[in-house]
Order: structure tokens, then C-alpha cells, then sequence
């Protein structure tokens, strides 16, 4: 097993956890980051000589160019769009590792432990009280569903009952974070450890995917529509009254706001200027409607590149994983922005580099 890809992935956490904190900002840990990636990319560009993956065509690569860098800064003067598509080089460079079945596993296990102790260190100490509830769930979210990894490959029945134990702990920690969010997706990673020959029937399903795909903006026409019926109000106010909170926390209006605004700002503002809590809203809001179409056909490339090797343990984890990370963010925002959470797009990578494999031995 070697030990420098446990570490790049461990690494990649850490990063994700620093990253939203202030020490990431009073560090720029964020800018370094973004800067090893680069680094790493132009070495396996030109010195080994590596084929560019993720799968994407000169039209989309002209589209990404255009609608997330040159006419989002002739709008706001800003680069966030260059920034966030270093996320993509984050891709090809973990799809280069060649990852094995052990090396998956431990680093599962690894990153799993890391995520259980850092919610128990916020719920159980002032040490990171500072520290925003829905970020904190969703890297422990993050943890487990990359954890769930090792929870599928695991053969003995004592290992089996280990994982088990760490996830029911998981579960009960993330409770504390008061994130609805995260233990609903928490729940459904859960499922998909013991349905694993259903699941992959379902997502292999080309409407399947279509649905995925959109989900996070189907989501939030839906909240949209729900929250302008008459009867909302008293059920938002019963929620407030009885659980301290609102049933959607003022999404609904930015999200409404965010759709409003495509009329006057039909290719976005260009740049990131609140927290969306949704990853194609913010799509939407940012890049225009063009650059969501862009965003989502790219993702979409991904996925059916993957379909082919599903029988395969390493790709199915991998897309299950990122499927449920992308899920989880319709109602979060950490997969797109000017420093976003690259554990997804890491994931992606490795399953990715899985299929490259497979057709490099065809």
C-alpha cells in the first residue's frame, strides 16, 4: 500500500476543514490549495504526459472558459469562475493515483475516524464553538459517505459490527449539529450500503440520472412553489413554534430572489456573493443559465463514463458517494464556490481513474 495516496487524500480533508474555518482565511489555505492542485496538474500535463480526464469535449471546454471566466469578470471584475474550476484539475489529478482496493478501504477507514472525532470534538467541547453548524455536518456528511466506502468492502463480521458501531455514533453526533440536512443524507447512505444491487440497477438508468443531475434545482423550484401557497405560512409558523426555526431557514426567498433576477441578469452577477444553499441556484445566480446547463451536462459526462464499470467495487463506491454528495447539496452550498469542497470532486477522480484503467487494459 503506499502511503503518499492515504496521505493526499487525508490531506484533502484537512483541507476541507481549514479551509471554512477563520484560520483558513487568516492562512489562505484555501489559495494554497488551489495552487498545489495547479502545481500537480502541470507536472501530469506535461512532464508524464497524462491524458486530461474528466471526459469533456472542446464545446463544453470553450463554454466553461467563456460563461464561468471571461463574462463573469466583464461583469463583477472578479476571477471567482477560474477559481472554482480548479476544482476540475482536482478531478484529473486524483484520477491519476491508480488507487487500489486497499488503498481505497484504509483511506475510507481513515477519513471516516477523522470525521467521527470532529464531531465529537463539537459536540462535546467549546473547542470549535465558533464554528458553523451546516459546515461541520456537512465535512462529518462528507466523512461518512466516503467512510461508507470501507463499511461496503468489509468481509469479516467483527469489521462489519465495527462499522456499524462508528456509524450509529455518527448518527448520534450529527443530531447535536441541529442539521436536517445531514442526517437525512446521513440516513440514505446508510440504505445504499445494503442495497447495493438495487442501487446500481436504479442509477443505471439513464432517466435516473437525468433526475440527479437536476435534483438540486428541482429542489428549489419546488421549495419555491410550496413556500407561495397560502397554507405555508401557518405550517412555517407551527415549525417555529414547536422546533425554534423555519421549515426551509429563508431559502425560499433567496432562492425565489435568485429566479427573479435571471431576467436581469440572464448570464448571472459573477460572483459569489451570498450563500446560495444550493449548488445549481448558485450556478444559476453566479454563471447564468447557460452556465448551469454547462455545469450539469458536465456532470452528466461523468456519470456515464462510469456506468459501464459499475460491477466494479472501486467505481460503484466512488459514484455512489459523489451521488450523494451532489444530492446533499440541494440544500447546502460547499460543491461550488470560489473555494469549494474538493472531497467530491476527489471521489470523483478516483472512480474516474478506475474507468480510465478499465479502458486502458481494453
Amino acid at each position: 500500500m503506499r502511503i503518499f495516496v492515504v496521505l493526499s487524500i487525508i490531506l484533502v480533508w484537512l483541507f476541507s476543514l481549514v479551509n471554512g474555518s477563520g484560520w483558513g482565511v487568516l492562512l489562505h489555505t484555501g489559495e494554497k490549495m488551489n495552487w498545489l492542485i495547479v502545481v500537480w496538474s502541470m507536472y501530469l500535463l506535461l512532464i508524464k504526459k497524462r491524458k486530461f480526464i474528466p471526459v469533456i469535449n472542446e464545446v463544453t471546454l470553450i463554454g466553461f472558459i467563456l460563461f464561468f471566466i471571461f463574462i463573469p469578470f466583464s461583469i463583477s471584475d472578479k476571477w471567482e469562475g477560474a477559481t472554482y474550476l480548479v476544482s476540475f484539475l482536482t478531478i484529473f489529478c486524483f484520477s491519476n493515483i491508480n488507487i487500489s482496493t486497499k488503498e481505497l478501504s484504509f483511506s475510507a477507514f481513515a477519513v471516516g475516524c477523522l470525521g467521527l472525532g470532529l464531531i465529537s470534538i463539537y459536540a462535546r467541547t467549546e473547542i470549535l464553538s465558533g464554528w458553523n453548524d451546516n459546515s461541520i455536518a456537512m465535512l462529518t456528511l462528507f466523512s461518512f459517505i466516503y467512510f461508507s466506502i470501507f463499511f461496503n468492502s468489509a468481509k469479516k463480521k467483527w469489521i462489519r459490527l465495527l462499522c456499524w458501531i462508528i456509524a450509529v455514533f455518527y448518527i448520534i453526533q450529527i443530531g447535536s449539529t441541529d442539521s436536517r440536512g445531514g442526517l437525512l443524507f446521513m440516513m440514505l447512505a446508510v440504505i445504499m450500503m445494503f442495497t447495493r444491487e438495487t442501487t446500481r440497477k436504479i442509477i443505471s438508468k439513464s432517466k435516473i440520472r437525468a433526475l440527479i443531475i437536476y435534483f438540486p434545482l428541482i429542489v428549489a423550484i419546488i421549495v419555491v412553489w410550496i413556500s407561495s401557497q397560502t397554507w405555508f405560512r401557518e405550517l412555517d409558523n407551527w415549525s417555529q413554534l414547536n422546533y425554534g426555526k423555519p421549515i426551509f431557514n429563508g431559502r425560499e426567498e433567496l432562492w425565489a430572489d435568485t429566479f427573479d433576477d435571471i431576467v436581469n441578469y440572464p448570464f448571472g452577477c459573477g460572483e459569489f456573493v451570498i450563500n446560495y444553499h444550493n449548488t445549481l441556484v448558485a450556478c444559476v445566480g453566479v454563471f447564468g443559465i447557460i452556465g448551469c446547463i454547462l455545469l450539469c451536462d458536465f456532470f452528466r459526462r461523468q456519470l456515464v463514463a462510469m456506468i459501464r464499470y459499475l460491477d466494479d467495487y472501486t467505481v460503484y463506491a466512488c459514484m455512489c458517494a459523489f451521488i450523494l454528495i451532489y444530492m446533499q447539496q440541494s440544500v447546502e452550498l460547499g460543491f461550488i464556490s470560489p473555494m469549494p469542497n474538493m472531497m467530491p470532486y476527489m471521489i470523483l477522480g478516483i472512480g474516474l481513474g478506475r474507468v480510465r484503467w478499465y479502458e486502458r487494459k481494453q
